[in-house]
């Protein structure tokens, strides 16, 4: 069961009817991006917008030393009662 803090116990909502009022999704749209500085600005060098999992993967090799980071944004939740949104991120550097 999935359950907003701001209920008590006897308001969860059971999975499948959490299922439906969330059209279908139990995540969040998030889409993340891989920004190089360019000595003036910020530039996106690759991303991933995807809308129907919430695993994003950025593969990049870069050919020059640069300053990079990691931008994520959050555009929607399906979720109506405001649930917490918990994110992990990793990166490897070679």
């Amino acid at each position: 069961m999935i359950r907003n803090k701001n209920y008590n116990k006897s308001d969860w909502l059971k999975k499948e009817k959490t299922f439906q009022k969330q059209n279908s999704r139990f995540f969040s749209d998030f889409d993340l991006y891989l920004e190089k500085w360019n000595g003036h600005s910020w530039e996106t060098v690759k991303s991933v917008l995807s809308i129907n999992s919430n695993v994003e993967v950025i593969e990049y090799t870069s050919d020059e030393k640069a300053k990079y980071r990691i931008k994520v944004k959050r555009y929607t939740s399906p979720y109506e009662e405001f649930v917490d949104d918990i994110m992990e991120v990793t990166y490897v550097k070679n």
